[in-house]
């Protein structure tokens, strides 16, 4: 049930006293403010834009205006109380540029004296009670600090307004600063008291950036004397895109700063085994990726979250595996006791991270993973720990990361505790195997199947998807047996193992990659040698197509899952579930040797079933190059990256080299550089020098030539064997004659 409370404010001193007192003697100004604080505290919803902390950094009101009150003419129809300029607003302020707030541009805003910024709502009235989110009447507004702020002159309304005795330099003030792009807008409430409580000031700073990003920052302030918990936030609309900044108390915002950046998140996807060993020393590994509405990793994602292991015995412990922030434990919640950190993403994450798991109790656990700027709450599949239990694991020297089309040697190890269990033989040990598919699986991708090892090798193809009766047999020699992963196609799942139908279980995650990914470029001539044919200028456009392709064994005779050198994978079959971005780069080796590796520009490509085309590269240097395709973070598993490139169609240049160049790319252009002379009449000792020669006397011509792209960049590499032009003959410049009239015949 959800309580409202509205208050309106007293227009007297008598009238203040006389509600406070039938207030109080009902017992309502206390459940008023702690209902209000409550709601402000968990109000969250569908949101444009995340809270993080930043860096404090006061931005001084010394050259900022007071605000120009209107004196009620600019509130909405119906919402001026009459006491100006408490709970008054201003006409609207220019900028000083275009701020986007959720994709509407503003160059106006204007500030409403009880802490809000206001876009196109001129809504007024009362600042008590504190407003909550969401409210109909708070669309497109800011609030640094929803509080009944009393700026007024003394005597003009309340008993506490900017008086210069009790509050030095009490104002509403603002400015402007930065220069293009980065200019921002700031609004500062100094030292400015609450309505009707005496003793206190608050110091407050709304900043609106050129960029979007807006902050909140807060200075000295006093004790809150009236015990409210003032809303910070922000809302566009009251139905669903609304914020409310969670917060202790009003001290606990002292010296702090709130930046609000767009926001893409839109859920944490978790990857979680089934099943794990309760030996401090058999972690399972527990994936976290921050996502969009699309299911794309968000690489930028820098959040703070809380995590939440729902541990009955508190044991379960929580440790930083591939991961470059800061994981913090918090303690234990105290309405659930189960153990809780935070983790800060970093850049360096790219929005996804693995930690590792152990839980020594036998219990049955997930994991919530919160973002604080927003409240967006995900929760895992359930991992049971178990004293007994399977360790599945890729067989000792196998490659680590399977690729589609190889098959995989793998092994289930039987455990007791933290010891193998070496006692345990059994020829034919009925087994239950199934996969439990990711959220990030391709749609439609073939599914695996596993390869048994006993007398008569039964294979599983493709695997189940949940988890049937016993389905194969192992043989079991010393508590290990071994087995084939079957994968013909990319994919994520975790791998699922049961001695029968029991509960001594065990998984693994899996994720396939493509053998390769081939770049392919129309009209490459691979010029690995100067003397091959040119292929495009440096800095002019030019196009590619990555594809990802299944292995080959024939390709890969050390079987590494890696194509051998010279290899040409582009016959091989297209992985055409395979759907990623995947980032193009310069990269070696490249010609000429010793020279200079210039950049790619334009090297995103979104790859679509298999294959993805870009029209618009751009090398910025002479020679020749590689290319290189990375594929990051492949379904959204942290760190691993499917990966391939140019070399991956080797063909021979003129010369019969065979390799993976893409050239040979020549100067755009040359350009010739100030301070260009010309000296005639070398010859004859004249004094001054005759501004022209006659035919068959000496001249001189001086100048600076540079070899540029097309982005009039002097190229480095445009040097030795690959420099064709001769600047020693006159014929590489094809001089001519020009007459400076028209010559009669005969003359």
């Amino acid at each position: 049930m959800r309580i409202a409370l509205r208050i309106r404010k007293p227009t007297s001193h008598a009238e203040a006293r006389s509600l406070a007192y039938g207030l109080a003697r009902r017992g309502v100004i206390v459940l008023g403010w702690l209902l209000l604080g409550l709601w402000a505290a968990a109000a969250h919803a569908v949101v444009s834009y995340s809270a993080q902390p930043t860096t404090f950094n006061w931005i001084s009101a010394a050259t900022q205006a007071p605000v120009p009150w209107s004196n009620g003419a600019a509130c909405s129809p119906g919402t001026a109380d009459g006491s100006y300029p408490d709970d008054d607003i201003t006409a609207p302020i220019s900028l000083g540029f275009t701020f986007t707030f959720r994709g509407t541009g503003y160059t106006q805003v204007q500030v409403m004296a009880n802490g809000r910024l206001q876009f196109n709502n001129g809504y007024c009235y009362y600042g008590t009670p504190y407003p909550t989110l969401p409210n109909p009447n708070l669309v497109n507004t800011l609030i640094p600090f929803g509080i009944d702020f009393d700026p007024g002159n003394p005597g003009s309304s309340g008993t506490t307004a900017c008086d210069p005795n009790a509050n030095p330099a009490c104002a509403v003030l603002y400015g402007r600063g930065g220069t293009a792009p980065n200019r921002y807008f700031v609004v500062t409430w100094e030292n400015v008291p609450e309505w009707n409580a005496p003793g206190s000031y608050y110091n407050v700073q709304a900043i609106l950036y050129e960029n979007g990003t807006f902050a909140f920052q807060y200075g000295a302030n006093s004790n809150n004397p009236q015990n409210g918990l003032p809303t910070v936030g922000w809302e566009i609309d009251s139905s669903s895109n609304y914020y409310s900044y969670p917060y202790a108390a009003p001290g606990s915002l002292q010296n702090t700063a709130i930046l609000f950046t767009s926001n893409l998140l839109d859920h944490f996807a978790i990857t979680a085994p089934a099943y794990g060993s309760t030996c401090p020393t058999s972690a399972v590994q527990v994936g976290i990726t921050a996502e969009d509405a699309l299911n794309n990793a968000l690489g930028t994602y820098t959040g703070l979250v809380t995590i939440t292991v729902s541990s009955g015995s508190g044991n379960a412990t929580l440790a930083a595996n591939r991961a470059n922030g800061t994981l913090t434990f918090l303690g234990y919640d105290p309405n659930t006791g189960y153990p809780q950190w935070s983790y800060q993403f970093v850049a360096t994450d790219a929005g996804s991270i693995i930690l590792n798991m152990s839980d020594n109790s036998a219990e049955t656990v997930n994991l919530t993973v919160s973002d604080f700027g927003t409240g967006i709450s995900n929760t895992s599949g359930n991992t049971t720990f178990r004293r007994g239990s399977l360790v599945v694991a890729n067989a000792p020297g196998e490659i680590p990361v399977p690729v589609a089309g190889r098959p995989q040697k793998m092994t289930v190890t039987l455990y007791n505790g933290c010891n193998v269990a070496t006692g345990f033989n059994s020829a034919k040990q009925k087994m239950t195997v199934w996969l439990t598919l990711d959220p990030s699986q391709p749609v439609g991708a073939a599914l695996p199947g596993v390869t048994g090892n006993d007398g008569n090798p039964k294979i599983v193809s493709p695997l189940p998807t949940s988890r049937p009766g016993w389905n194969i047999r192992l043989a079991f020699i010393r508590g290990v047996a071994d087995f084939t992963l079957n994968a013909s196609d990319v994919g994520k799942y975790l791998l699922n193992w049961c001695q029968g139908n029991g509960s001594t279980c065990g998984s693994v995650p899996i994720t396939v990659v493509p053998f390769g990914l081939a770049v392919v470029v129309p009209g490459n001539r691979f010029g690995q040698d100067s003397t091959c044919p040119a292929f495009a200028k440096a800095g002019a456009n030019f196009g590619a197509t990555v594809s990802a392709y299944l292995w080959n064994a024939a390709q890969d005779a050390n079987n590494d899952g890696v194509p051998d050198p010279g290899t040409n994978i582009t016959g091989n079959p297209v992985l055409t579930h395979f759907s990623w971005p995947v980032t193009l780069a310069a990269a070696s080796p490249f010609v000429p040797s010793g020279g200079t590796l210039g950049t790619l520009a334009n090297g995103s490509v979104s790859v679509v079933n298999g294959s993805g085309t870009v029209n618009n590269l751009q090398y910025s240097e002479v020679g020749s190059l590689t290319i290189a395709a990375t594929a990051a973070n492949y379904l959204n598993t942290p760190g691993l990256n499917a990966t391939g490139s140019s070399a991956l169609d080797s063909s021979p240049d003129c010369n019969g080299n065979v390799n993976g160049y893409v050239g040979r790319f020549t100067p755009a252009w040359f350009a010739l550089q100030p301070g260009a002379s010309l000296t005639n009449r070398q010859a004859a000792a004249c004094s001054p020098a005759s501004s022209f020669s006659y035919m068959g006397e000496g001249m001189g011509l001086s100048f600076t030539l540079s070899a540029q792209n097309t982005a009039s960049q002097t190229t480095q590499n445009y040097t030795g064997a690959f420099a064709k032009l001769n600047p020693a003959l006159a014929s590489s410049f094809a001089f001519g004659a020009k007459a400076e009239r028209p010559i009669s015949p005969g003359a």
